[in-house]
Order: C-alpha cells, then structure tokens, then sequence
C-alpha cells in the first residue's frame, strides 16, 4: 500500500461529503441487532460505527445531538473533522494517518475488539464551544476474507477531567502482538512536521515579525519567507498564521 499523505486524507474526507449515515433512518434497535451488540451510553457519550476501507459512516448513536448538535442522520465524517479545534486538527489528523494504513495493511492479523487505540482533542459542541472527548476505537467485525471490517469509534467528554490542552494518545493490545508503536516518533515530536528552516520563520512569526522582516533577519527573499508560510499551512491545514502560531505553541515547536 502507498503511504496515505495528509492530502490524500482529507481528500477522502471530502469525497465522502455526501455519504451519510443512511442506517440511521431504520431504527437503532434494528442495526444494533445487525452488529450483534447493544452499547448503553452515558449522557456524555456517544458512538459511530465506520467501515473500512470505504472509509464510510455506517451508524452514528442518536446522542450526538445533544452533545455536538449535529443531526445523526445526516451527518458526514468531513463535518465531523470540520468541528475540531485548529490547534488540535494537524495532530488528529496525522494520528489518523496512521491508524489508517496500519489497519489496512494488517487487517488480516487483527482480532476484533483486541486493540483499543485512544486519544483526546477540543471539539466544538452544539453551544459552539470546544470541549475535550476522549475518542476510543477498536474493530468490532471484518468479513471472511478479510478484505473490510467495521471499528467503533466511542467519544466521551472529558471536559471536567482534563483541563490541560495536550492531546495524548494510547494502544491496549489484548490480542497477539504487533508491531506497531503508537503514539511513534513523529506523533510525539509534532516539530518534525516542520522543516528546521520552517521552524525559523515560525519563531519570528511568533513574534510579530512580518515577511519582510523575517527575510531581511535570515538573508533570504520576502518571498521565499511567504513560499514557507504556505508549506507549513499546506502541512498542518490550519487556514492562517495565526491559527499556525496557535499550533506551535500549543506544542511547543519554538
């Protein structure tokens, strides 16, 4: 499988704009029948189900109207990534990179429910403020020749629990081992998502320098400065400079 870049992701994502959650126009009782299980949530919670490698919404629990306000019926996994914080979206992003082409390319070793893989972010609520979910997902299914399978993704508000604005992240195996490290190096140096030149610019971006400034300081153009502005914006999809300086010090890349 070819590496999965960070614009092949959110092209998918926008790609399957359109596709909602058409099992959710049944009744809950009837799709949870078809997965076998039943999840009682908390007022806090609540759950989607996902198929690989369709990369498609199969199921989204009803209460997710009253925590994020969205309709579950019509809800996409594009509008899903969309409500995340800025600050956050680059590194959730990348971490789904990566869960990504790890289940795909060792779909036929996993066991459902064996590995339960986690991590935490801001997302923004039906007030319109961000609160803190912690996200936990594992394969539930995958058919015979295991060419798909589903995975449960279950989302808890945190808010209450944790106030600082790091993301962690985790991996229980209760399965055969696998080697695979997660969180891995990248995950945990978000720097090395920025190229040391890159970090440079940044850090007098920071502080308050503008193109100009920042050229003249590091003996290159203006324009050259503006060509790794847009790189770092392209990498970490935040849409301006002051959603990237936000970013890097939020983790702590100066």
């Amino acid at each position: 499988m070819e590496p999965l870049s960070f614009t092949d992701l959110v092209t998918v994502i926008d790609l399957l704009n359109t596709q909602t959650s058409t099992k959710n126009k049944k009744k809950v009782t009837n799709k949870n029948e078809q997965l076998d299980f039943e999840l009682t949530l908390l007022s806090n919670q609540f759950y989607h189900i996902v198929s690989f490698p369709q990369f498609k919404i199969n199921y989204i629990s009803e209460n997710i109207a009253n925590i994020l306000g969205l309709n579950p019926r019509n809800t996409t996994l594009k509008h899903l990534y969309s409500l995340i914080h800025p600050e956050d979206l680059p590194l959730i992003l990348l971490a789904s990179k990566k869960l990504i082409e790890f289940l795909i390319v060792n779909m036929h070793r996993l066991e459902p429910y064996q590995m339960i893989v986690t991590f935490d972010y801001r997302i923004k609520n039906k007030d319109g403020n961000y609160i803190r979910v912690l996200n936990q997902n594992s394969m539930i299914d995958k058919s015979l020749d295991n060419s798909n399978c589903q995975t449960i993704s279950l989302y808890s508000d945190i808010t209450h629990y944790k106030t600082s604005n790091k993301i962690d992240f985790d991996l229980i195996n209760y399965g055969t081992p696998i080697d695979f490290i997660f969180p891995d190096e990248e995950l945990n140096n978000i720097a090395l998502l920025f190229t040391p030149r890159e970090r440079e610019v940044l850090t007098l971006l920071a502080s308050g320098k503008n193109s100009a400034e920042i050229g003249d300081l590091l003996f290159i153009s203006k324009h050259t400065v503006d060509t790794h502005r847009r790189h770092m914006l392209t990498k970490s999809h935040l849409c301006n400079t002051a959603e990237l300086v936000a970013f890097a010090l939020n983790n702590n890349l100066f």
